[in-house]
């Protein structure tokens, strides 16, 4: 069995891989692509609070950024003591008040967007909406 989360076979179905790994590779190494999956719930819990042995660095994909491209401080790239800061001064503007105060905007710009996609008869939900309402909220 191969987890390979690229393949046709595995985005059809993949159920019986998540199965197969959880029985029999809990800790599963992929030596083509490059990457670790770990498939248990206490493990991966364990591992995101081992962030010494489990680092954060490369981010969250398979797919490696470019050197050129490491310079953004995204938290999920980070380990501590880095993340911890920037989680620090992040977690000061994003209360829940004032989360909760940017609702009517976020509906407003989401419905806009969802209205020219199905005025067009549909269209690639990550690039007409998915990416650009992380951005508008920003500028808003």
């Amino acid at each position: 069995m191969e987890l390979n989360p690229f393949s046709y076979e595995f985005h059809a179905d993949p159920y019986p891989t998540y199965r197969w790994l959880r029985d029999n590779a809990p800790c599963y190494r992929n030596e083509a692509l490059g990457f670790w999956a770990l498939t248990r719930y206490a493990d991966v819990l364990d591992a995101s609070r081992d962030w010494e042995t489990f680092s954060s660095a490369d981010g969250p994909m398979i797919e490696k950024m470019s050197d050129d491209h490491r310079f953004l401080p995204m938290l999920i790239n980070l380990d501590p003591p880095r993340h911890d800061e920037l989680r620090s001064l992040v977690s000061r503007v994003f209360t829940p008040r004032r989360v909760a105060a940017l609702e009517a905007e976020a509906r407003r710009i989401a419905a806009q967007y969802l209205d020219r996609l199905a005025a067009a008869g549909g269209g690639d939900f990550v690039t007409e909406f998915s990416a650009l309402l992380p951005m508008d909220m920003i500028f808003a």
